[in-house]
């Protein structure tokens, strides 16, 4: 992928918040038209349940009436006593009586009606129902029955308890033009509705459906049938445009002030970034004499970070500098340095000086630490480093390893090899004694020392004598000093 420029950046995230305002727009409007739908749903669902609930009452009221009937004393004598033409005659005048009746009938406890089926208007269809239910069996109802036209009707039972119990039922039947009265009169504009009986068949309806009408079903409470309503759906077209023009509007005046805003930074900006690389190319020539201010708050900071950033470095390049050439133990030179102090050194005895290099170690010392412990070892290195280079002149000395140390002296005479060694060795014991290392009096030292000439390129062959010379003071009995190998003194 490729850079960006500020201003390609600005466009290219402005349309990008757009596409996602966009984005949101379609999610929110489909989470409000979701919403609204279902709870337009509830509401219908819950105005249909209240529209089954007054055809329940309906209904409620003719079980009522039969229920009323069933408990008259009359009806339990009848009844019990099988009285065939009084119950005929009762039934004949109480349906006459009953609003809406088709049939009225007794049935004693043994399924027997008393009474003439065509004369009291009760079908082959309600006879057979009557001897299921008193058989015990259960059937869905109120039952309905359409087998002749003209009296198509429902039924209701209720039992007729005597003096020792049950003694038989009250059968009635009523037009279904009640029922579709009573669903004309819960019916509400725009709405189509059908009574479905437990089989499915419709025993009353009102109105047609639209093409586009939702369907509800719910139970009839106390029956078997099912309220079916067929209900436009809910006109959401006011809210849904008003949503999108204030979304519409919201998103334009945001990208606009995105467009305007994002503009004036990205100059802000660029004039900054171009500050900035001034300051960097400054601080590279080591020039930082131009005083750049920065025009945002927010830069002072970045420019202030820079100027200590290139200060941190130097400084940070001067102790690196430092650290890889200094002992981290004792403070002196480390190896690195013995080729080019010893160049030095031998130029300086190519141009008519003289000079030495001298090898000192500790005898013993693989002892004191085994003994005393390597914190005890790093001491005892530490007072020989301070021995070195605590004289009076600055002569370069070099920690070679271990307890090995290098040193390069100038005006070099093998005379004066003694009294120096000598020296070394007090102040040694000394710096000891002053540190409180235990058995300090029995530390002594090795040295070796060679004489640099002028045909030498490097100081690799005058280090090869000066080792050769500590061997041989060490195989000579230590504390002492050899100078090339050949002349013990000290």
């Amino acid at each position: 992928m490729g850079m960006l420029s500020v201003r390609q950046y600005t466009r290219r995230s402005i349309m990008i918040l757009l596409g996602v305002l966009c984005i949101s727009m379609v999610l929110l409007f489909l989470a409000l038209r979701t919403h609204l739908l279902a709870q337009a749903r509830i509401t219908q669902q819950q105005r249909v349940a209240h529209q089954a609930e007054n055809l329940s009452q309906t209904i409620r009221v003719y079980r009522d009436i039969v229920e009323r009937l069933s408990a008259r004393t009359e009806v339990a004598d009848m009844l019990a006593l099988s009285l065939a033409d009084e119950a005929h005659d009762w039934a004949l005048q109480m349906r006459s009586l009953l609003p809406g009746s088709v049939g009225l009938a007794l049935f004693d406890d043994r399924g027997r009606l008393l009474g003439e089926p065509l004369r009291l208007r009760l079908g082959e269809m309600c006879r057979l129902d009557m001897h299921h239910y008193l058989s015990g069996e259960i059937l869905p109802g109120p039952r309905v029955h359409r087998g002749v036209k003209g009296l198509e009707h429902f039924d209701l039972v209720a039992s007729v308890n005597g003096i020792e119990g049950p003694v038989g039922v009250v059968f009635a039947s009523f037009r279904l033009d009640l029922v579709q009265q009573a669903l004309d009169r819960v019916t509400s504009p725009g709405q189509s509705l059908a009574l479905l009986a437990y089989d499915g068949s419709v025993i009353a309806q009102t109105g047609r459906p639209g093409p586009d009408a939702w369907d509800y079903r719910t139970p009839v409470p106390g029956t078997a049938w099912t309220l079916q309503a067929f209900m436009p759906a809910p006109a959401l077209d006011a809210v849904v445009v008003y949503f999108l023009v204030a979304f519409a509007v919201l998103a334009t005046l945001l990208a606009v002030f995105l467009a305007l805003t994002t503009r004036k930074l990205g100059r802000l900006f660029i004039g900054e970034m171009e500050s900035i690389h001034r300051l960097v190319r400054e601080l590279q020539e080591e020039n930082p004499g131009l005083e750049l201010k920065p025009r945002l708050q927010e830069s002072r900071g970045l420019f202030d970070a820079i100027r200590g950033l290139a200060e941190n470095i130097a400084a940070r390049q001067r102790r690196l500098l430092q650290q890889s050439t200094t002992d981290d133990l004792t403070g002196v030179h480390n190896r690195r340095l013995l080729e080019p102090v010893c160049a030095e050194l031998l130029d300086f005895v190519k141009s008519g000086g003289k000079g030495c290099l001298v090898i000192v170690d500790i005898d013993h010392f693989k002892q004191t630490n085994d003994l005393h412990g390597h914190a005890t070892g790093d001491k005892v290195l530490k007072c020989l480093a301070d021995a070195l280079t605590s004289r009076g002149y600055e002569d370069p000395c070099i920690r070679l390893g271990g307890d090995e140390f290098v040193i390069l002296l100038r005006a070099f005479e093998p005379a004066g090899m003694a009294r120096w060694f000598h020296a070394l060795s007090e102040r040694f014991r000394a710096n000891l004694a002053a540190a409180g290392i235990p058995g300090f009096e029995h530390c002594t030292l090795s040295a070796g020392a060679a004489a640099l000439a002028p045909d030498m390129e490097d100081c690799s062959r005058a280090l090869r004598r000066a080792d050769e010379a500590l061997y041989q003071a060490k195989k000579g009995g230590r504390n002492r000093v050899v100078v090339d190998a050949g002349e013990t003194v000290g």
